[in-house]
């Protein structure tokens, strides 16, 4: 335990830690010490909690010192300062602009009693979704029977099964894409390109 002491020699609190490598665990106030020590279990159980996920950064410790303005500037300095953020942000505006585009539900397919909805994609070609589909899962369309329209084919990542094909029994949108998740059968993304 170690005392901590402002400008005027005052004596404002105490830093508290069981191992040198954790750094400082616990921030007592000076009038507070007594209770700390009493309640010691409590604290070490909250430190613990805390400590899961690795030393607390200096946002984490300001919000659990009830400085909101300064806790909340460092996360956004922390925030700023990391490349996972660029990564994320840029994400956001690549998937936004992507799933905003003007795709509908068209019809429910009604199936041996079970309805999947059919999308009608009109803001990608069926080529380029199934593009964005092995991009996607990091898998790869495999061929499992050849039509004179085009190739039926497959890409199985996990539970997850997309079968595309050139023919279907709609007479406008032959190009298809099924969409399967643990064995059944979610829906059905329409092309008319």
């Amino acid at each position: 335990m170690a005392k901590n002491y402002d400008v005027n020699g005052n004596l404002i609190s105490y830093y508290a830690w069981r191992n040198s490598t954790y750094g400082i665990e616990f921030m007592i106030k000076a009038d507070q010490l007594n209770s700390f020590q009493e309640n010691i279990e409590y604290y070490t159980s909250a430190a613990n909690l805390i400590y899961l996920n690795g030393p607390p950064s200096r946002a984490m410790i300001a919000l659990m010192n009830e400085n909101y303005l300064d806790g909340l500037l460092s996360m956004w300095d922390e925030a700023l300062r990391s490349p996972s953020y660029y990564v994320y942000a840029a994400n956001i505006l690549v998937m936004t602009s992507t799933n905003l585009k003007p795709n509908n539900i068209t019809f429910t397919h009604v199936t041996k009693g079970i309805s999947s909805p059919n999308y009608l994609i009109t803001s990608h070609s069926y080529s380029q979704y199934k593009n964005l589909i092995q991009q996607k899962h990091g898998g790869s369309w495999q061929t499992v029977a050849t039509t004179p329209q085009g190739p039926i084919q497959i890409l199985e990542v996990g539970g997850i099964k997309y079968n595309a094909r050139p023919v279907a029994s709609n007479p406008y949108y032959k190009l298809t894409i099924d969409y399967f998740r643990g064995g059944k059968k979610l829906g059905e993304f329409r092309f008319n390109n």
